[in-house]
């Protein structure tokens, strides 16, 4: 099914039509934060591709977890995220941040790392209960791992696969940012 088509069913089972979703909208976001009408009748009738933000929007308007939303759509199959539209972030502190960059149905999850020069995140260990892997490639900067107390010091185009089970944490001891990207297999949150 397509995505439209999707959010078509749903908005009709909802009795919710187009102006109503135009202007429900009005009441929970703020107005720059507000989709046109002319593109929310554009993602209806399939003339346009919805960024992940308007698909968040749309789940915060339909009550609906994103989940929900794309299962059983094209969305399911090919998910796409550009640029800072990031599917979730989080902070370990001011000055490290990981971006979520897959789709909430992979069965494997992919970050953005980023930590500025100090940073250091808190000591990470995936649940036991089978075996976790993880994978970390430098995408930018130099970075120190430490894994279960050993120290690996990994540079730009360096990658390192490890049993996440394992304690580790990462650190930024340089004077300029590191980015990396981290993936987990498979997720565990």
């Amino acid at each position: 099914m397509k995505t439209h088509e999707k959010l078509n069913k749903m908005l009709s089972d909802a009795g919710i039509g187009l102006k109503d979703l135009y202007e429900r909208q009005k009441k929970l976001f703020p107005p720059k934060a507000c989709l046109s009408l002319h593109a929310y009748r554009k993602i209806l009738n399939g003339e346009s591709s919805p960024r992940l933000s308007t698909l968040l929007k749309l789940c915060q308007l339909l009550e609906v977890s994103l989940l929900e939303l794309i299962e059983d759509t094209d969305l399911r199959d090919v998910f796409l995220i550009r640029g800072n539209n990031r599917a979730d972030s989080f902070m370990y502190n001011e000055k490290a941040t990981a971006d979520i960059i897959t789709s909430p149905l992979c069965s494997f999850i992919s970050m953005e790392l980023v930590l500025e020069p100090g940073a250091q995140t808190r000591i990470e260990r995936s649940p036991q209960d089978q075996k976790y892997e993880k994978c970390v490639y430098i995408m930018e900067g130099r970075l120190k791992l430490f894994i279960d107390n050993l120290e690996y010091n990994l540079k730009r185009k360096d990658s390192i696969t490890f049993i996440s089970s394992k304690s580790h944490y990462f650190q930024n001891a340089h004077s300029r940012k590191c980015v990396c990207l981290v993936t987990l297999s498979p997720k565990h949150f």
